[in-house]
Formats: structure tokens, sequence, C-alpha cells
């Protein structure tokens, strides 16, 4: 090593890439597209929100709506999940949802009938005052 080189005058260190079309971006190896995305991440949100909600008397009816919206947005992703359709990185969490989904739904038709029962008992109870 006599003499200082630039590194691009050593022959193999530095090759170009090959050329693509004028002005396309390069695209990642493994870049997987999907028809839809999964939406597990919002029904794993309205199955907590329905399990949090039903625990509260007075606010079980709400419990009751997102725990019936989780399971019924589970029900038409998982089969799409299942089938490759949508980004099957949701499918756990899908899943997840969908059995909070349904433990908030309990929760909450119980809430609703112990919340009935409360009602008709206080309405009984002073209507014999």
């Amino acid at each position: 090593m006599s003499e200082w080189a630039p590194a691009s005058s050593v022959g193999g260190l530095f090759q170009s890439a090959p050329a693509g079309p004028a002005g396309a971006s390069p695209q990642p190896a493994a870049a997987y597209t999907y028809a839809r995305p999964h939406r597990g991440g919002a029904i794993l949100a309205l199955g907590i929100v329905s399990i949090v909600v039903a625990l509260t008397l007075w606010c079980s009816l709400a419990g009751l709506i997102c725990g019936i919206i989780a399971l019924n947005m589970s029900k038409k992703d998982l089969p799409l999940l299942q089938a490759g359709q949508m980004d099957p990185r949701g499918l756990g969490i899908t899943q997840a949802g969908r059995i909070c989904g349904i433990v908030g739904t309990i929760l909450s038709s119980l809430m609703l009938v112990l919340l009935l029962v409360y009602v008709i008992f206080i309405v009984g109870m002073f209507a014999h005052m």
C-alpha cells in the first residue's frame, strides 16, 4: 500500500443497484399486500369496553351494545383472516376481542337482568305504601 486511493476506484467494492423505471421507489423484498387490513385492535377495544362497562350497573346496556358489535365484527373477520384475505397478523387479536366480546355480552345481560329485578323490587315496594 504505497499510495492512498479513493474507495470508488477499488473494483468490486461499490456496485450500483440495478436500474428500475425512472422515478420508481424501491419496494421491500417481502412486501405483502392484502385485500383488507385487519380490524383486530378495534374488535379487542370493543370487547374490553364491553367488559368494563358491563361492570357498572347503570351502563350495562352500552356494554351489551359494544359486546354485540365486537362479536359481529369478529364473526365477519375471522373467516377472512383464516382464508388469507385479510392481514393474518390480526388473527390472535381478533380472537381475543371475540372472547372479550362474549364475556362482556354475558356480563351485560346478567347486569341488565339484575337491574330489571332491582327496579321491579323498588317499584313494588313503593306501590304498597
